[in-house]
């Protein structure tokens, strides 16, 4: 019913700017939208808001208070953050990061993956102010290409529309010259060309070629990026050593939200022994390994919260004691998180697990859980506070040995006692020292 609710909305949408449109409508994105439809009708949501962006259109009653509300933060110097997500896509890194900096009394701009299309002369809009001292913006492009960033190049026509929309914005909001300018990702490096910047900030979050099969060790861009950015952060160790090759690079890992996940009382009411995950389940997700641990243990159930977009669910599905959730917002994650009796981590080994530096161990050990890995060099690192499998009979010897710790306390509390230092407010301030100097 739900799912039928959001297709009106989506007609809706379309017959609001049909010129658009006929612009958007192509087949291969038809028939994208019907998979999802019927294989993931939890994301259905996600895909509506991204495409009301792109419509211009908003939640937001009063744009013009927005924008006044935009003009009257006062800061040393704005941010202006080109992502790899979108902030309502999956609450990660570039999210806290551009929070911690907002809270640090600077003003952040978030801008949207995808553009600003709609048939009217605006050149870009905010649309939201989720947190203190951060705004969501959409800026204009002219092309009408967007996706997946990993598989896309910036044409010189969009390169052109995007810096005219950013100056405007810039101009706007009475922007504080000049920005301090953090990418995700080398999409965005062309932008760099038009721009005057403060400080430009590459943060290199995951191994980026690794998410195309047969890609090169680099995307093309990310070497120019490497070598014309003031200061280049890494997330793990084989990023930092993988970096090396070209230049220097500051490390600064993941972290967590201590008290959002050590605190939870909205918890997951569950009568068996339950193991969990929470995040994507795509390519680089061993459903294997999970599938011969249900197999083993009947007993448990295996609760998998998270887009299963890119895996190949079907045999899993047939599994009585294994549950997919699908995506959930970042609100309900500590909610399923503390319900676990032990979490996670079955991923497969690449290049791009390799280099990884997982989100989620941080949020699984701030609940004081057990946790369970795939042997990855950044969770080896860890080898005080988690079990690491290094083949899946492994992991299942490890999962029984969690299960059986997974009630006590004191060694909950070890956990907890370390993730509490790894909150993001400390990761930020370490962030924010890279540019201040020079504001």
């Amino acid at each position: 019913m739900q799912s039928f609710s959001i297709l009106l909305r989506f007609v809706r949408l379309s017959f609001s700017d049909p010129r658009l449109t006929l612009r958007l409508f192509s087949p291969k994105r038809f028939f994208n939208a019907l998979a999802l439809l019927f294989k993931h009708p939890s994301e259905l949501h996600q895909v509506f808001k991204n495409y009301q962006s792109i419509y211009g259109v908003t939640n937001n009653k009063n744009p013009i208070d927005l924008l006044e509300t935009c003009r009257a933060t006062k800061a040393p110097v704005d941010i202006f953050i080109f992502p790899v997500i979108d902030w309502h896509y999956r609450y990660q890194r570039p999210q806290h990061i551009a929070c911690g900096l907002g809270r640090l009394g600077y003003r952040v701009f978030y801008v949207a993956t995808s553009p600003l299309m709609a048939s009217n002369d605006g050149r870009f809009i905010v649309t939201e102010h989720p947190a203190q001292g951060v705004f969501l913006c959409k800026l204009r492009s002219t092309s009408g290409i967007f996706g997946n960033l990993h598989q896309m190049k910036m044409s010189n026509s969009d390169c052109d529309s995007l810096s005219t929309s950013l100056k405007v914005l810039m101009q706007s909001v009475d922007s504080v010259q000049p920005p301090v300018i953090i990418l995700n990702h080398p999409y965005w490096t062309p932008l760099l060309k038009n721009i005057k910047t403060c400080s430009t900030i590459y943060d290199c979050m995951d191994h980026h070629a690794g998410f195309s099969e047969g890609a090169n060790d680099w995307l093309e861009g990310e070497i120019e990026l490497l070598e014309v950015a003031d200061h280049v952060v890494t997330t793990s160790t084989w990023l930092h050593d993988h970096v090396a090759t070209i230049r220097d690079s500051v490390l600064i890992r993941n972290g967590c939200e201590f008290f959002r996940f050590s605190q939870a009382t909205d918890i997951l009411q569950t009568a068996k022994p339950t193991v969990g995950y929470v995040g994507a389940i795509s390519g680089w997700f061993d459903m294997a390994l999970v599938i011969s641990a249900a197999r083993k243990f009947t007993e448990w159930e295996f609760v998998l919260v998270g887009s299963t977009t890119g895996c190949d669910t079907s045999t899993a599905e047939l599994e009585p004691n294994i549950q997919f959730i699908g995506e959930v917002s970042y609100d309900r994650v500590s909610f399923y998180i503390q319900g676990f009796d032990v979490c996670i981590i079955p991923f497969r080994a690449t290049s791009l697990t390799q280099a990884t530096n997982p989100v989620k161990v941080y949020e699984y050990l701030a609940a004081g859980k057990p946790v369970v890995s795939s042997s990855l060099p950044e969770v080896l690192l860890l080898n005080t506070l988690i079990y690491s499998a290094h083949s899946t009979h492994d992991f299942l010897l490890k999962l029984e040995l969690a299960m059986a710790e997974s009630e006590d306390r004191n060694i909950a509390a070890k956990r907890q006692q370390w993730a509490k230092d790894q909150d993001w407010s400390k990761r930020v301030a370490v962030f924010a020292q890279l540019f201040s100097k020079n504001i």
